[in-house]
């Protein structure tokens, strides 16, 4: 989710789904959904198994509960990153700028990564490989600590994220904390994609965006 940045204003998009005979006409369900959930969804409103093992949930039980106009079964978390580390690497328009001992400046790649709640939502921020590279700027351990921050929000009060509370609420952000790495170990165990050779074109495009020098 999202590509230089894991806040709500980036990540609120609403989902809209249509179809006649299956869903329920004029429903607005409230809750926290994933794009990896809308296949599994799919398959499970056509009716079809998924054979395959996905890293998305159904939304159906959601659907059904407030068609019901009963609870939601579970309180969902959503997980997110600025970039999928397996595929791409940071984006040097969102680098962070560092001031070496030797007074030089140099560009730290960063990924954002985050575990949200209904109520709650921890960010870190991190050092990452820019794309296209094998390795991280040749800094100290105490340069990247800077680059590296952790924000803890209480979306019930502050909706606007403007307010890290995360010594406020130190038992519950480590909570958070664990879930994150949970995620984090779970994407890094996924085997790797297969490399793809792009032609001038698909290039051309990327550079128009911004993704290649």
């Amino acid at each position: 989710m999202g590509h230089d940045n894991v806040f709500d204003p980036a990540l609120s998009v609403p989902l809209i789904l249509r179809l006649p005979s299956r869903l329920p006409e004029g429903l607005r369900v409230d809750g926290l959904v994933r794009n990896v959930d809308i296949f599994p969804t799919v398959l499970e409103v056509v009716g079809l198994e998924d054979v395959l093992p996905l890293s998305g949930e159904s939304l159906a039980s959601l659907i059904s509960a407030a068609e019901e106009g009963t609870p939601p079964p579970i309180e969902r978390e959503t997980y997110m990153e600025t970039y999928m580390e397996t595929y791409m690497g940071a984006h040097r328009p969102f680098a962070v700028g560092v001031v070496l001992p030797d007074g030089t400046r140099a560009e730290i790649g960063i990924v954002l990564k985050g575990v949200r709640t209904n109520r709650w939502k921890y960010v870190v921020r991190e050092p990452a490989l820019f794309f296209g590279e094998d390795k991280l700027p040749s800094v100290s351990d105490r340069v990247l600590d800077l680059v590296r921050t952790r924000q803890f929000f209480d979306l019930e009060v502050d909706p606007r994220e403007s307010q890290n509370v995360i010594d406020a609420h130190p038992d519950v952000a480590r909570v958070f904390e664990r879930k994150l790495a949970t995620y984090t170990a779970r994407e890094a165990a996924k085997p790797a994609a297969d490399t793809v050779e792009l032609d001038a074109s698909e290039k051309a495009r990327l550079r128009a965006l911004g993704y290649l020098e």
